[in-house]
């Protein structure tokens, strides 16, 4: 019972990472522009993530 136990949390924990992991992949790859906006909704900063350049 204390192997199963110890499988059902490793499993857990692999589930995990690779939802983080695939989150971060995607979030790197395709990235949402940073907006700040005034009260009144004009953007005060804009910025995106810097792209990468194919060779």
């Amino acid at each position: 019972m204390r192997r199963f136990f110890g499988f059902l949390v490793t499993v857990g924990a692999l589930a995990l990472a690779g939802l983080v992991g695939f989150s971060l992949v995607h979030s790197w790859l395709n990235p949402e522009p940073l907006t700040i906006e005034n009260v009144d909704g004009r953007p005060v900063i804009t910025a995106t993530q810097p792209a990468l350049t194919p060779f």
